[in-house]
């Protein structure tokens, strides 16, 4: 039976090594044998410095476009509840007064100051009323029919508070506290049936 000569070659090697010392080259170790795990492969890569400048480039861009993002949604959600309102007696229909009261219909002006329209409503009670309910759109105004009611015996408090329901572009509802100056005929006619100076 022959030998092959690389079995004949190791055991003269081995015949040849003194004994008490290993050959680390030669042992056969189970473990150098198992393949490679995925986080040795990921450490054992070499990038380039192109490379890390083009992944730099990219998290800082993807960054950017979601910081953007990020601040423009914080600002439409801010708009959306920002209400600012400016209410002004526009015409005088009628003035009834007895009693000791002044009793006044007309209209109102409603204009929205916000970045946004809103959807506006008057009170549904209270010595002044506005009728309705409108949409206000931003930098624009309406008119709502409007009463009031003065007594003569409180004096004549000036301006007027009046309470507005707001339904704002987020779907909230709030009530806005406006006042409202009586300026013109409305002036006039409070003063003449009061008996007040003008």
């Amino acid at each position: 039976m022959q030998v092959p000569d690389d079995l004949v070659e190791l055991m003269s090697a081995d015949l040849a090594r003194p004994s008490g010392h290993i050959d680390l080259d030669l042992v056969d170790d189970p473990l150098s044998r198992r393949p490679v795990g995925l986080r040795r492969r990921w450490t054992s890569l070499r990038v380039s410095a192109a490379g890390v400048v083009v992944l730099v480039l990219v998290g800082g861009l993807i960054g950017a476009a979601f910081g953007r993002a990020w601040t423009q949604w914080e600002q439409r959600k801010l708009d959306s509840a920002r209400v600012s309102l400016f209410v002004a007696v526009a015409d005088l229909s009628t003035t009834t007064g007895a009693d000791g009261r002044v009793s006044m219909e007309g209209s109102v002006a409603v204009a929205n100051g916000g970045p946004l329209p809103v959807q506006v409503s008057g009170p549904a009670s209270g010595n002044f009323r506005v009728w309705g309910q409108q949409r206000v759109a931003a930098a624009g105004a309406v008119r709502f029919p409007a009463s009031v009611v003065v007594v003569c015996a409180a004096g004549v408090e000036q301006p007027l508070p009046l309470a507005l329901v707001v339904v704002t572009a987020d779907g909230e509802r709030r009530s806005v506290e406006v006042t409202v100056e009586l300026v013109g005929i409305w002036k006039e006619m409070v003063a003449q049936n009061c008996q007040l100076p003008s």
